[in-house]
């Protein structure tokens, strides 16, 4: 359409009619990845490699962009790693739509500094350097008033930077287009309003049926996700490659990379192991593989259109520093948890009613009731319930690692003078190490959360002072351990200083450390008389006990919960996924104990002085293990005194 100016026409109305025929003129619409090809221009703050954008790299890119353009899903989410190019598909598709479906978009970001950064720093270098964007949007200068940092407007509509900690700035305008950048780093309300997401949500309603909604993030934890829960419900589409050996199609997984050395600096190549065949492709071969990709989706005739990638699949990331990243952060469980979700696109899965299987699984054929070698400090935990007393008896190496030795219980409850007496001859006892030394009991806490008092005069029964009668705190800043306070007191009020002490323990912080120990995985080296498996530090061992003590030993996570008032109002808490949490509870107090006695600051030199004191200990015993034990109960077992819950 071609207007020529008629010389009664006053000029504004003559410019205001000219821009408004540009809106008019019918627009081809084309791909998303059509257009990316021919119209958008990486810059150095996109990619190391600047200029004419290419699927080069990432050439399964292409159906996420198109999803992005097509009527068929109104939903698209996209669940991925760092690295992956998920904000460049956010600007390309806000181009093209500019450029072939104007109309009131907006981008909501988890915080303003994300707005601001975005706005700076990729999508305004993007507007200038793109020839899809020249002509579309307005003259690109700060200062004026059609066009500011967080509102870029273009011929037949704008787009908005809006921040999810904002209520007011997602109900201003109706949305035909929303784009929901880094989603699980949203708050759980905003202003008492609800959840950001859904008050964005509420401003496209008017545009249903035709509105498009893309929502990505790298994933955080599995239940509590954003992204995560919006995969589960769409359709779950994975990128599938083929075996160049054998053709099996399949999805890339960091547990088929293979590798040589256990430390980072050793690393100088990845092969890929096949599912099917068992062939090993080196790493030049994902140029081929990868370029014939096939997109597969678990639950096709979901409505919305979910999509999940990692690292592995860009072809400008190297597999051999993914598994070196891997090496580095492995024994610290913060950077493993960023590793998990950063790299490997994974979610971070706290210990819960299903993850005692992974434990379970890694269970060593050590004899129950006799303490390894490597053991040089032996710790007792007790847990007063209505009937029983439970115990779990472990052994410390200089290594900080921890091997449950034995788990028993001592029917009776705690008004029995009977179960009192084999508690007070349990604190007296030892084990045998599997080298035939002996090993005493240095420290056993008994928790006094149920039956205090009985707790008390149990306490003051056995007088000793390596039993450690504790109470739990749970305020998630309690220190692990904190100075005792003297609960026996005389006549005058006044404290008994040789009676019974309390010892406040830092629940929250010691459960927490007991799950990322739980975490910890062996490295397996190659030698000449086969594959040796070396433990970090701080690993737990446990023999082979049953499913019912590892679903115990798994039975807490932590959970992130929102109060009623105000974005920051948010707390967390420990909750229980299995009826029985005991095991769980002793271990936390196994490592109060190696707290109080000081393990972590031992020396070598002090190491040394407790291996010379075990070596020339004398060879008699009081095994507790050699007492009776309770009769079986149902769907328990007993195994060498061992009785599990």
């Amino acid at each position: 359409m071609h207007l020529k100016r008629q010389k009664s026409i006053p000029i504004g109305i003559w410019q205001a009619l000219k821009s408004t025929t540009k809106t008019l003129k019918p627009k081809k619409i084309t791909t998303g990845s059509e257009w990316a090809e021919r119209n958008f221009y990486l810059t150095t703050n996109d990619a190391a490699e600047p200029g004419r954008f290419t699927f080069d790299r990432c050439p399964w890119q292409k159906e996420i962009l198109d999803a992005l353009s097509d009527n068929v899903h109104e939903f698209v989410a996209l669940k991925c790693s760092a690295q992956v190019g998920k904000t460049t598909l956010l600007t390309i598709d806000i181009l093209r739509a500019a450029d072939e479906q104007p109309g009131g978009f907006a981008v909501l970001f988890p915080a303003l500094h994300s707005a601001t950064s975005y706005s700076q720093d990729r999508f305004d270098p993007a507007i200038e350097v793109s020839p899809g964007a020249k002509g579309v949007f307005h003259e690109h200068k700060y200062g004026r008033s059609e066009n500011t940092k967080y509102v870029k407007k273009f011929t037949g509509g704008q787009v908005r930077f809006i921040t999810a900690n904002s209520s007011s700035a997602m109900k201003s305008k109706p949305i035909a287009r929303l784009y929901c950048e880094e989603v699980n780093e949203y708050p759980f309300d905003v202003s008492g309003q609800g959840a950001p997401l859904d008050i964005a949500l509420k401003r496209t309603i008017a545009f249903e049926g035709v509105r498009k909604v893309f929502l990505n993030s790298t994933p955080t934890t599995e239940k509590y996700g954003l992204i995560e829960s919006w995969y589960a419900r769409g359709t779950q589409k994975e990128c599938y490659v083929p075996c160049p050996e054998c053709g099996h199609y399949q999805t890339l997984s960091d547990l088929q990379f293979r590798y040589e050395g256990t430390k980072p600096e050793q690393v100088k190549k990845v092969d890929y192991e096949c599912v099917e065949c068992k062939a090993l492709w080196p790493e030049s071969a994902k140029f081929e593989i990868i370029s014939r990709y096939e997109w597969r989706a678990k639950n096709p005739d979901a409505l919305v259109d979910s999509y999940s990638v990692w690292q592995a699949y860009n072809l400008g990331n190297s597999w051999v520093e993914i598994v070196r990243e891997y090496l580095r952060v492995k024994d610290d469980p913060e950077k493993l948890k960023t590793y998990w979700n950063q790299t490997l696109n994974k979610s971070w899965v706290d210990r819960s009613e299903t993850d005692w299987t992974r434990v379970y699984d890694r269970r060593e054929s050590y004899p129950v009731g006799v303490a390894p070698k490597d053991c040089l400090v032996l710790t007792g935990a007790i847990d007063v319930q209505k009937d029983r007393y439970e115990v779990l008896v472990c052994g410390h190496t200089r290594t900080h690692e921890i091997y449950v030795i034995d788990y028993f219980f001592i029917d009776g409850g705690p008004q029995n003078e009977a179960a009192k007496t084999r508690v007070a001859d349990f604190c007296r006892a030892r084990y045998q190490r599997a080298d035939g030394h002996d090993l005493e009991l240095n420290a056993v806490a008994i928790d006094s959360g149920y039956e205090t008092q009985s707790v008390y005069e149990l306490a003051r029964r056995i007088n000793s002072e390596k039993v450690f009668v504790t109470k739990g705190q749970n305020n998630f800043l309690a220190p692990a351990v904190h100075a005792p306070s003297y609960v026996d007191l005389n006549y005058k009020g006044e404290k008994i200083k040789n009676g019974v002490k309390l010892w406040p323990v830092g629940v929250s912080q010691l459960k927490g450390e007991v799950s990322s120990r739980l975490r910890l995985r062996p490295e397996v080296e190659k030698t000449d008389a086969g594959e040796v498996q070396k433990f970090p530090p701080h690993y737990l061992h446990f023999p082979q006990f049953d499913e019912d003590f590892f679903k115990s030993l798994c039975s807490e996570s932590i959970v992130q919960t929102q109060k009623k008032h105000g974005a920051k109002k948010v707390s967390a808490a420990w909750v229980k996924h299995y009826d029985r949490n005991e095991v769980f509870d002793l271990m936390v107090l196994t490592l109060f104990l190696s707290r109080v006695l000081g393990l972590d600051r031992f020396t070598d030199s002090l190491w040394d002085s407790q291996e010379k004191a075990i070596s020339g200990a004398t060879s008699h015993r009081a095994n507790v293990t050699n007492a009776p034990r309770p009769a079986q109960r149902t769907s328990r077992v007993i195994s060498r005194g061992v009785e599990l819950d």
